[in-house]
């Protein structure tokens, strides 16, 4: 929101769909003859394109920002955060002997319940 203007960044703050809404204004700032873009038809034609190919690709990151972990795959991942915290300070018995109270204390972090 930083980049934008004032008014826009105003426009944009009750939209659910910020990526795309952004992807619209980029259209209409190119066929607005009061933005002073003066490009033959072409060109926009082929700016339309890559605008709509990043369309599919803001669709592709909202499907994914939206799909559920599976219960499964959510535990595996705990248990494999786990087990590496638990075996790290036996990886660093040959480092340095600073190191090692070091490292316990991110994993006890790391081993708290998520909310």
């Amino acid at each position: 929101m930083r980049l934008l203007g004032n008014g826009q960044a105003e426009r944009l703050r009750g939209l659910a769909y910020k990526p795309v809404a952004i992807l619209n204004e980029i259209r209409r700032e190119l066929v607005s003859p009061q933005y002073g873009v003066h490009a033959s038809g072409t060109k926009l034609w082929m700016l339309d394109a890559q605008i709509n190919e990043l369309g599919k690709i803001v669709g592709g990151c909202e499907r994914i920002a939206s799909t559920p972990i599976p219960f499964a795959y959510n535990v595996l991942l705990h248990r494999t955060v786990y087990a590496y915290c638990v075996l790290l300070p036996f990886g660093l018995v040959d480092s340095a002997w600073s190191i090692r109270p070091s490292s316990s204390h991110p994993c006890s972090a790391c081993s708290s319940p998520i909310r």
